[in-house]
């Protein structure tokens, strides 16, 4: 007789990213493969539409996973993380385009996006995605422009 098979490949999909993305940083920051495990689980069967980005988790996913692991994810966060998460990204993106005098309609053509998405990322009501993330950075770079972090301070 065979016994049942749990089996979601979905969800086993979105196990093999989440450890592929995370677990030797995880693991590195003294967390058991055990822990690893559980939340992973955790957070699969306890987060409504957990979706993906180019194989990273959704910032807010990300915060929730991290603090299912019970650890700070400010050491974990790469590039974008650290832009959307950390730094007042709607601020950079509204004072790199006032800075360069463009309407967001001129801004939006030299980023290759949408004048709407201009808009909504400027008003802090969506999160710019990776591949977004990476046509600002063309344009909004260190070197002339100095990030504002939140809570006022600057990365100078």
């Amino acid at each position: 007789m065979l016994g049942h098979l749990e089996f979601n490949l979905f969800d086993e999909l979105k196990k093999l990213n989440i450890y592929d993305a995370y677990m030797d940083k995880v693991i590195s920051r003294g967390i058991s493969f055990e822990q690893f495990y559980k939340s992973t689980k955790e957070l699969i069967e306890n987060t409504k539409n957990l979706s993906f980005d180019s194989g990273f988790l959704k910032p807010d996913d990300f915060k929730t996973f991290c603090s299912l692991l019970k650890i700070d994810y400010i050491p974990l966060c790469d590039e974008y993380y650290e832009f959307v998460l950390l730094k007042d990204y709607s601020q950079i993106i509204l004072s790199y385009r006032q800075l360069l005098k463009l309407s967001q309609k001129e801004f939006a053509t030299q980023c290759n996006l949408s004048p709407v998405t201009i808009g909504k990322l400027e008003n802090n009501l969506m999160y710019p995605s990776r591949t977004q993330y990476a046509l600002l950075k063309e344009l909004i770079t260190p070197k002339t422009f100095s990030f504002p972090m939140k809570g006022g301070a600057t990365n100078d």
